[in-house]
Formats: structure tokens, sequence, C-alpha cells
């Protein structure tokens, strides 16, 4: 992690995520080694949206109108998983629906202070999968209602998550998609994903606070 990047000062100034250890310290950046056991599920990439930003008190990523992310089930069997996910509405509430590979999981309304909504429970079988994010109402860029000239269209704020997994789903025809299930909760590190890309290599993708809408939404 380059020290001169935005995130390579996050983490000068914080103590190692969960998941993480210092490896070694070098005069322009820190080494990590990933010491955290292989989840029954995580986010291999994301796509659709902003670069992430930060304040004193979270991190964020902005989307506009639609996102996603590829998951992945690293198990043999299906699993039943919820996922509580960290999110902010801009400017007014928004319905937000949620799709896995194509299909509806399900809809609600975020508002604009930042909380985590849940979603699922989810059967989600082995291998990769798309979880798309729609909002149900176009996204309103920035600079009309905020007058900061940021001309991004903008929907809703993504924090961070935890996936947990509350067991296998034994094998069964038909669909796979919101069917809950028995077993014990195992919850995973919720910081790890959103620093998972910037961990393994140098990113400069960080805005600067001072001209985000967040603060001012």
């Amino acid at each position: 992690m380059r020290r001169h990047t935005a995130d390579g000062q996050w983490f000068a100034e914080h103590s190692a995520l969960d998941g993480l250890r210092v490896a070694a310290n070098l005069d322009d950046g820190q080494v990590f080694a990933v010491v955290a056991r292989t989840p029954a599920i995580y986010i291999a990439t994301m796509k659709g949206f902003f670069p992430r930003e930060r304040d004193s008190e979270w991190t964020w990523r902005w989307m506009g109108q639609d996102a996603a992310w590829t998951i992945v089930n690293t198990s043999a069997q299906p699993i039943v998983t919820t996922l509580g996910i960290e999110l902010s509405a801009f400017h007014r509430a928004r319905r937000l629906e949620l799709l896995l590979d194509g299909r509806h999981v399900q809809t609600f309304v975020v508002e604009p202070p930042r909380r985590i909504y849940q979603v699922g429970p989810l059967t989600v079988i082995p291998g990769g999968h798309e979880l798309a994010f729609h909002p149900a109402e176009g996204p309103t860029v920035a600079g009309d209602v905020i007058n900061n000239g940021d001309r991004r269209p903008l929907s809703f704020a993504l924090g961070t998550w935890h996936w947990t997994v509350r067991g296998e789903q034994p094998r069964r025809r038909g669909p796979l998609t919101g069917i809950s299930g028995p077993g014990s909760a195992s919850v995973f590190p919720t910081w790890l994903g959103p620093f998972r890309r910037a961990i393994t290599r140098t990113t400069n993708d960080v805005c600067s606070p001072s001209t985000s809408p967040h603060s001012r939404a």
C-alpha cells in the first residue's frame, strides 16, 4: 500500500483491519498479508461505482443508474446467507431494487441518513453470480441540488457490508433465490471487502472529501 495515496494514508493512521497483518513497513508504503480464512461467500468484482471517498466518520462509493457485484460461493453446496449493507440515499429517500442473476430479490426504501439495511435470506449456489443494484428512480446530478459543480448523477452511497452464512441448503430443483434455511450464523470480516482491490495494487481512485457531495446531501 503506497503511503502517498489516500488509502495508504488511511491505513497508516489505523490499526490493521481484521483479516490483515502488516508484513513489512517500507519507506514509501506498507505490505499486508491476508490472514483471514477463505470465506464461504465474498465479492470478487464491483462495477458501476464511482471511486472511493471518505471523511472522518466513514468511507463510501457512490453509484449512479446501475451497479453490480460479482459474488462467489466458494463452497461445494448452496448456502443460505443474509447481507447487511450500509447505504445512504442521495438528497432524498429512494427505492433500491436488488436482483440476483437477473431475478428480483428485494426492493426497499433507502433514506439519506446512512444505516445498515438487511437483505435476504438468499440461497446462493456454488460459483460466481451477479448481484445487481438498480435504483427504481433515476439518479440526480449532484451539482443541480448542492451547487458544487459536481456533474455526476448520484443515487446511493455504499459503505461497508457483511455476509452472515446461516447454513448449507440441501440441493433441490427450482429457483434458488430467497430461500431461508436453518443453522447457526457465521459472520465474516466487514472491513476487508472495501479495501480488497487496494491491498493488491496501488490505487489512486479516492476523491478528496472536500469535493464530495455526501456531507452536504
